[in-house]
């Protein structure tokens, strides 16, 4: 795009694409052994990529609504995408989403203030949405270690199996 010159761009089809594949809407797992510029991504060191966003959450972007992609709310799905995410070399940059309460439609609430005492006022942190199986990860390169079998993957602590 005429962005990408200038730096890293976010690449908002990656969220799509991925919420799609592990609904089983459009492709099967085994169709993740194209993943990146062959599914219409950017090129790798021009994307910064996501598995959801502030807005994609609540439906502020036409082409993300929150039927398609995958939020805090689906639980299973959405820690197995953060784990692609973070497991696949494809996105120069990654995002984990961590954020706070809002009500479905409650599109212009702001985020949490901090009073005279230091306290946090509303909207509260939802536990349930602070990712806890993902927040202690990091990204490592295995470099030279190729992806395999592509119609079953397993993630193991410390390595990932394909």
């Amino acid at each position: 795009t005429e962005s990408t010159p200038i730096g890293v761009v976010t690449e908002y089809l990656y969220a799509v694409k991925l919420a799609n594949i592990i609904n089983a809407k459009s492709a099967p797992l085994a169709s993740l052994i194209n993943w990146g510029p062959a599914m219409g991504f950017l090129s790798h060191q021009h994307a910064l990529v996501f598995v959801d966003s502030h807005d994609s959450q609540r439906g502020l972007v036409n082409e993300l609504s929150r039927d398609r992609v995958l939020t805090h709310k689906e639980r299973t799905k959405y820690v197995i995408a953060n784990v692609f995410m973070l497991a696949h070399p494809f996105g120069r940059l990654k995002r984990i989403m961590s954020s706070y309460q809002y009500f479905d439609g409650d599109v212009n609430r702001g985020a949490p203030t901090v009073s005279t005492d230091d306290s946090i006022r509303g909207p509260e942190f939802d536990a349930d949405y602070q990712c806890t199986r993902v927040s202690g990860w990091y990204r490592n390169m295995y470099v030279g270690n190729p992806y395999v079998i592509w119609g079953n993957a397993r993630f193991i602590r410390g390595i990932v199996i394909a």
